[in-house]
């Protein structure tokens, strides 16, 4: 069974034992259960059941453990000004959560 979920602004399709990285998760401890509400689709490998709700499928939810924390890629942003000799280069790193999916749950 697939899941289509809506987690901190972004969709991402899953199921069952599925890894994902997503931003950070708030202030929780490491091997947590995540139940996540907000599922906007789910369907069958096949994808001949197929259940769409708006704006939320009601009982359905996809239930998931965070594994642990890591840091994302370096994004890097330069700022120039030619004449001037002017610049200025910046780096972020965004703080991220690895989830692993330990089932979805649709009823109905």
């Amino acid at each position: 069974m697939y899941a289509v979920i809506a987690l901190q602004w972004h969709q991402y399709i899953v199921q069952k034992w599925d890894t994902i990285t997503v931003d950070k998760i708030g202030p929780t401890d490491w091997k947590n259960k995540v139940t996540i509400d907000t599922v906007l689709a789910a369907y069958d490998a096949d994808g001949k059941n197929v259940i769409l709700w708006q704006p939320y499928i009601k009982k359905a939810s996809v239930v998931a453990t965070i594994d642990g924390e890591k840091r994302g890629d370096k994004v890097t942003t330069i700022k120039m000004k030619i004449k001037n000799r002017y610049h200025r280069k910046r780096g972020f790193k965004a703080h991220q959560s690895i989830l692993t999916i330990k089932d979805v749950i649709v009823d109905g």
